[in-house]
């Protein structure tokens, strides 16, 4: 009896130490994610969409010149200034003051690095910080209250999306990093152990967060409606009628009044003296085929079959398998217990993370045109909905191997490799054009079948030089490039005889 009671206790050491051993390693493994997001993601030079440099507010403000695309123009009016404010402007503001200069003499290498870092942070207080709250608050049993670091959080910090397109100033990063709050503040009451309370704070945050999510991307609504629609529905469940109706109204009141506070914003960029609501204007473009059409149509599936995959590979299928579950879908399932011990709850985070992966899927794909950085803000629960016992237990060695060689081939290709060329070709010619300050002949870059060219990079510390770019585009036709080689080695020689 002795002997098993001793057997018992070292078995139990045992374990606590591989279960220790086991959290120092996920830290381990986890700041140096961190600090790899942080300080080398930014400085990666693949160039992944144009939007990310001409919706971001870097080529909107600080390109030679600056640069409004059709979508900033008054006419059309699509997108919100607060965005590229809160992502861009801030940031290299608060760059300015520190090194003492005026904002226009902030070099392209400044303009082009400091967005990105704070980016980088950002993900990290509201993404990482979502997750990992949301991830504590669904453990399903008591063991796995561990000290390490939970596996949702070590998915989205490996996640090849996480290095490369939610550390970039795109609109869908800083909806993902809504939607992640949203989130992570609808269930706030399940983390303070108040399930039935819902505070004063928790409605007016809610209304803040859904106001600046709508005016950041109008698709933000397919995302967050199930969060709104379960906080509601835990309300009216919980609360008198004059109790609902109060907070009700403190949550529509905070929504108006931030609302409001970007819709002057707005008018004020967009120099109108009527108002403009820009989710409206986005929404009415793209629910025209017509318009769709100008920036390719694609099937109704290639979100669901195809984008997916893209982005998060081997954990788009566990996310999925868990939706074949239909007593997951149940919220509220009684506890199983076994000897006094909670051996399995289905708890409301694991189930909204099915309805808004539904939802966001379902939703933008009802649209033709589908790109794979639209479903950014899935990271959220797509990575909640990773930790799969089964997959964990079963199939845990093959399906790490899969993810790292997934994500490190990923990142290579758009964040090292795709159109890499760009970025480097521009600092370049402003280091030529900054040694060059009293030569009055630039040099000219050409550029062909590449993205638009960022200007703002070839920004210098005194100031920004309209660059001389002959950009031929992706168009076959090289009669404009033969021209202007022509008449440039007329211009030489003529300089040369003279």
């Amino acid at each position: 009896m002795a002997a098993s009671k001793k057997q018992s206790r070292r078995s139990d050491n045992q374990r606590k130490e591989g279960s220790l051993s086991e959290a120092k390693r996920s830290w381990s493994l986890y700041n140096l994610l961190v600090l790899i997001r942080v300080c080398v993601a930014p400085f990666l030079t693949g160039y992944v969409h144009p939007d990310e440099f001409f919706q971001g507010g870097q080529e909107l403000w600080f390109g030679c010149p600056p640069t409004r695309t059709w979508e900033f123009e008054p006419q059309n009016a699509l997108r919100s200034v607060v965005p590229p404010t809160v992502m861009t402007w801030i940031p290299l503001q608060v760059c300015a003051k520190v090194l003492g200069l005026p904002m226009e003499q902030l070099p392209g290498w400044y303009v082009w690095i400091i967005p990105r870092v704070a980016c980088a942070i950002f993900s990290v207080l509201t993404v990482d910080f979502a997750v990992w709250s949301l991830s504590r608050s669904n453990t399903m049993t008591n063991e796995r209250k561990t000290q390490g670091v939970p596996l949702p959080v070590l998915v989205v910090a490996s996640a090849w999306p996480t290095l490369v397109l939610l550390n970039r100033p795109f609109t869908n990063s800083m909806e993902t990093w809504i939607l992640a709050l949203l989130f992570r503040t609808v269930m706030w009451h399940r983390h303070k152990g108040r399930e039935n309370r819902v505070s004063f704070f928790q409605c007016v945050a809610v209304g803040i967060l859904s106001a600046v999510g709508i005016f950041t991307r109008f698709t933000f609504v397919a995302f967050a409606c199930p969060l709104i629609l379960h906080m509601m529905h835990h309300m009216i469940r919980s609360m008198r009628i004059l109790e609902f109706v109060s907070k009700a109204v403190t949550s529509l009141g905070a929504f108006l009044l931030v609302a409001y506070l970007v819709v002057r914003q707005d008018m004020e960029f967009y120099e109108s003296s009527g108002l403009i609501f820009t989710p409206l204007n986005a929404l009415s473009y793209n629910s025209k085929a017509d318009n769709l059409e100008e920036h390719g149509l694609h099937p109704r599936w290639t979100h669901v079959v195809v984008n997916m995959m893209m982005l998060y590979g081997p954990v788009t299928i566990m996310a999925y398998a868990s939706l074949w579950k239909p007593a997951t879908w149940i919220v509220g399932m009684e506890e199983a217990r076994d000897d006094g011990r909670v051996i399995e709850k289905i708890q409301e985070v694991a189930v909204l993370s099915k309805f808004i992966l539904v939802s966001g899927l379902g939703i933008l794909s009802l649209a033709p045109h589908q790109e794979p950085r639209f479903l950014l803000p899935l990271l959220v629960p797509v990575a909640l909905l990773s930790d799969n016992p089964f997959f964990r237990e079963q199939f845990r060695g093959e399906i790490l191997q899969i993810w790292v060689v997934f994500n490190a081939t990923l990142l290579v290709i758009f964040g090292i490799l795709h159109q890499a060329g760009i970025i480097p070709a521009l600092l370049e010619y402003s280091s030529i054009n900054s040694a060059m300050a009293n030569v009055t002949a630039q040099k000219t870059v050409i550029f062909y079948h590449t993205y638009m060219v960022p200007t703002f990079v070839s920004r210098t510390i005194n100031g920004c030089v309209e660059p001389r770019i002959l950009d031929l585009d992706g168009s076959n036709d090289l009669g404009s490039l033969r021209s202007y080689l022509s008449r440039e080695i007329r211009c030489d020689e003529a300089n040369r005889a003279s």
